[in-house]
C-alpha cells in the first residue's frame, strides 16, 4: 500500500488486500464452527488463520490515518459487498463510521457503472435501454462483478440482460465465481411454496431462484465451473439446501462428487449444515465413502457441526459409524463430547466396539465425556458398553480428570462404577490433594466418604496440612 492518493493502482491495491482479509475471515469463521473444544490437534491450523487475519487487519488499520486514502476506500467496499447481497462485518477494534451509500466520487473508482446499479436496483427500464444503446453490458467493477453478476436475485433482470448477445455468462469475479454461482446460493426461504404443476406442464419450478438457474444453464452457464477456492454451483445449493435446484443441477450434468478446495463435496456441504432434504437426495446418487481434507465422512460433519437429525439419519441409513478422520477420530468421540445420549447410544449399537476406540492421542469416547462433564453418556458407556473405568490417558485416570474438571456428577458415577482412586497425577499428586487444590469442596467430601485417607505427595506435603494452608 504505497501507491500515490490519487492513482487507480493504490484503489485496486487496497481492493486486492481487503478482498483478501475477507476471504481469510470467513475461513477463519468457518475453520472455527469445523473445530470442537475435544480437537486440540487442530488449534494450531485455527492459530494460524486467525493470527493472520488480526495481522492483516491490524496492517489494514494502520493505514487508515496515512495518506493513501483507505478508509473511504475501505467504507465504500463494505457498501459494495452488502450491495452484492454478501454483507461483511469485519471484527475491528476501532471500526470506520458507519456507510450508508457508496458516494458518487467512489463510484467511479470502484468501476461501478450505472448499469450495474440498475441490475441491483431492478430498474428494468434503465436495463432495456442500455442494451438497445449498446453499452457494455458485462463491463466489471472493481471485485469483477458483471451486471449480471448483480441481477442473479431477480429473474427478471437476468432475463433481461440475457437477451443481449454481449452478456459475459460465465464471467468471474475475483474469487473467480460466476453469476451461477451466486444464483445457486442465493438463499431459498424455507416456506417458500414449489408450483409442482408448473414443473410438470412446463419443466419449470414456481421458484424465482429456480427460474434463474434454469435460465442461465440454457443460455450456457458452465455448470462445474470452479472458483479459486474449488466451490462449484453444486457445493452452493448443497449448502443452501434448495433440494429442487440441486436435483436441476444434477440433471443437467452438474458432477455431484467434484470436490472444493477444502475437499468437500455437495453432500459434504449438505450434510455440515443440516439440510436434509438434500442430504437424502444426494445419499442415493453419490459416493457415500468421499472424505474431506481432514479425512470427515459426511456423518463426521453433521455430528461436528451439530447438526444432530442429519446425524441420526445417517446413523439409520448405513452410514459407517466407524469411519476415522485424520487424527483417527470416530464420529462418537464428538458425540459423547457433546453428550448426545441417544446419538451415542445409536452408532454404539451400529458398532459395540466403538466405545473402546482410541484416536490418534489415545482419546476414547468416555474420556472424552468425562473431560466434558457429560454425566449421563459417562454412566450409560460405564453400563452398556464395557469401557474402561480405569483407562489412563497420558498418565491421568478418568477420576482425576474429572476432578480437575470439577465435574462432581461424573466423579460419583466413576466411584460408583469402581474407579480406583489410590492413583496419582504425573507430578504426584493423589486424587484428594488434587480436588483440594482444585478448591472444590463437594468432590473433596465425596472422596472422603468413599474411604480416601489423608496421605502426603513427593515432597512430603500432607493433605489436610495443606487444605489448611501449611506446607513444607
Amino acid at each position: 500500500m504505497t501507491f500515490p492518493l490519487e492513482n487507480d493502482i493504490s484503489t485496486q491495491a487496497t481492493v486486492i488486500f481487503v478482498d483478501f482479509l475477507r476471504q481469510v475471515s470467513l475461513a477463519a469463521d468457518l475453520a472455527e464452527k469445523h473445530m470442537k473444544e475435544c480437537d486440540k490437534e487442530q488449534l494450531s491450523g485455527l492459530w494460524t488463520v486467525s493470527s493472520l487475519k488480526k495481522t492483516l487487519e491490524s496492517e489494514l488499520l494502520s493505514s487508515f490515518d496515512g495518506p493513501l486514502g483507505v478508509e473511504p476506500t475501505f467504507t465504500a467496499l463494505l457498501q459494495m459487498y452488502e450491495d452484492q447481497g454478501r454483507p461483511w462485518k469485519c471484527n475491528f477494534s476501532e471500526k470506520p463510521e458507519s456507510h450508508s451509500k457508496t458516494s458518487d466520487s467512489y463510484q467511479g473508482k470502484l468501476k461501478l457503472t450505472s448499469l450495474h446499479e440498475a441490475a441491483r436496483s431492478q430498474n428494468m427500464g434503465r436495463i432495456a435501454e442500455a442494451i438497445d444503446d449498446a453499452e457494455d453490458v458485462s463491463a466489471r467493477d472493481i471485485l469483477g462483478w458483471t451486471p449480471l453478476h448483480y441481477g442473479v436475485r431477480q429473474h427478471d433482470v437476468v432475463t433481461a440482460l440475457l437477451r443481449s448477445p454481449r452478456t459475459d455468462i460465465n464471467a468471474q469475479d475475483l474469487i473467480e465465481w460466476t453469476p451461477l454461482h451466486y444464483a445457486c446460493k442465493s438463499q431459498e426461504k424455507a416456506d417458500e411454496k414449489i408450483d409442482y404443476e408448473a414443473a410438470r406442464l412446463y419443466g419449470t419450478v414456481g421458484s424465482m431462484h429456480y427460474n434463474t438457474i434454469l435460465r442461465l444453464l440454457d443460455r450456457g452457464a458452465d455448470i462445474n465451473a470452479q472458483g479459486r477456492d474449488g466451490v462449484a454451483p453444486i457445493h452452493c445449493t448443497a449448502m443452501t439446501g434448495f433440494v429442487e435446484a440441486v436435483k436441476l443441477l444434477t440433471k443437467a450434468g452438474a458432477d455431484i462428487n467434484v470436490l472444493d478446495g477444502s475437499g468437500k463435496t455437495a453432500l459434504h456441504w449438505a450434510a455440515f449444515y443440516g439440510k436434509q432434504a438434500t442430504v437424502e437426495y444426494l445419499w442415493n446418487i453419490a459416493k457415500r465413502t468421499l472424505r474431506d481434507r481432514e479425512g470427515r465422512t459426511s456423518l463426521h460433519l453433521a455430528v461436528i457441526s451439530g447438526e444432530w437429525e442429519t446425524a441420526r439419519w445417517f446413523i439409520n441409513n448405513d452410514a459407517d459409524v466407524m469411519a476415522r478422520d485424520q487424527y483417527m477420530r470416530i464420529p462418537l468421540h464428538q458425540a459423547a463430547w457433546d453428550g448426545m445420549l441417544d446419538v451415542v447410544q445409536l452408532m454404539c449399537e451400529k458398532s459395540p466396539t466403538a466405545a473402546n476406540t482410541s484416536d490418534s492421542a489415545g482419546l476414547t469416547p468416555l474420556r472424552c465425556a468425562v473431560e466434558n462433564g457429560q454425566e449421563a453418556v459417562v454412566q450409560w458407556l460405564l453400563e452398556h458398553t464395557g469401557a474402561e473405568v480405569n483407562h489412563i490417558w497420558q498418565g491421568n485416570s478418568l477420576v482425576l480428570s474429572a476432578i480437575r474438571g470439577s465435574h462432581a456428577g461424573v466423579v460419583e458415577v466413576l466411584i460408583k462404577h469402581g474407579a480406583s482412586l489410590t492413583g496419582r497425577s504425573r507430578n504426584g499428586m493423589s486424587l484428594l490433594h488434587e480436588s483440594i487444590r482444585y478448591g472444590n469442596e463437594e468432590i473433596t467430601e465425596m472422596l472422603l466418604k468413599a474411604g480416601v485417607r489423608d496421605s502426603s505427595d513427593d515432597d512430603g506435603n500432607s493433605v489436610i496440612k495443606m487444605a489448611k494452608g501449611v506446607e513444607k
